[in-house]
């Protein structure tokens, strides 16, 4: 009983570690921020799952059902449910892939005796050698992670952005950011946020004051002269959720004189904070 109380421990611990990997190898791929608390929360639930499915007797379709449905409620805990079927997608393949590696590296290990080195013995010390993989491998993806962000950050150079209104034109300095996720739900097109200060000029007076309503009235914007310009753009962030006022205009240029392009975008004028840069241009647009 006393072996079988050390396996149950080291199975958590192993997939503790391994889904951490996933879910962290996940929002690398797709840019995502995810709070630390939230990954091991996530992480926990499929420790946790993965021990109680020793004990389980359940037939195969109602256990790939149970996986399927884990692996997204994981994906919900840590990266929120913007995107959820994306990101569950993107994690079931991370998922098979470091399985994989895993597995490979299991064995590559086991032949060369590495296993029978640990003061446990060949078999219980094999299972530690693939936890201590997983813990090294998600330590790697982090630190890759964070180098990865660094050189991002530096290629993502200031960005000249032309936004053209009826008869008026606003050049706004923009910074490059992956993180920026907003898009129009019916249209698809990525969302811009502006310096609100900056376009101001560009705006009526009614959708001015509409703007710095705090909350903003829906009605109150059906009956401004923007109104078939208009959109509501659903965020989500780590204090909540909310809806943002973004702006169809008629043109959108992006790049310097010589490189200009035209793209298809919104933008969406609020108060930007932590940052010099007059607009958040999403990754996407390059």
């Amino acid at each position: 009983m006393e072996g079988i109380d050390v396996y149950v421990d080291v199975l958590f611990l192993i997939n503790l570690g391994m889904d951490a990997l996933c879910l962290t190898l996940t929002a690398r791929i797709l840019h995502r921020k995810i709070p630390m608390l939230r990954l091991w929360l996530a992480a926990a639930s499929g420790g946790i799952y993965g021990v109680a499915a020793l004990f389980l007797d359940v037939a195969p379709p109602m256990t790939w059902l149970a996986d399927i449905a884990l692996c997204v409620l994981m994906c919900w805990i840590s990266m929120g449910k913007t995107r959820l079927l994306l990101t569950a997608g993107v994690y079931f393949l991370s998922s098979a892939v470091m399985g994989g590696a895993m597995t490979a590296l299991y064995s590559f290990f086991n032949r060369m005796g590495v296993a029978s080195l640990l003061p446990n013995g060949e078999d219980e010390g094999s299972v530690w050698v693939l936890g201590l993989l997983a813990g090294l491998g998600w330590l790697l993806t982090l630190i890759w992670g964070r180098v990865f962000r660094r050189s991002e950050a530096k290629r993502a150079t200031d960005v000249d952005i032309t936004v053209c209104l009826g008869s008026r034109e606003a050049v706004l300095r923009g910074m490059i950011d992956s993180g920026n996720l907003l898009t129009d739900p019916i249209g698809g097109s990525p969302v811009i946020p502006v310096r609100r200060e900056s376009v101001t000029e560009m705006l009526s007076l009614e959708l001015q004051n509409a703007l710095c309503e705090t909350p903003f009235r829906t009605e109150a914007l059906l009956s401004l002269p923007e109104a078939s310009r208009l959109r509501l753009i659903p965020t989500e962030t780590a204090t909540g959720s909310g809806l943002l006022v973004a702006i169809l205009p008629d043109a959108i240029y992006i790049g310097k004189k010589k490189e200009k392009r035209r793209i298809r975008a919104l933008i969406a004028p609020i108060p930007l904070a932590g940052t010099e840069a007059e607009a958040v241009v999403p990754a996407s647009l390059f």
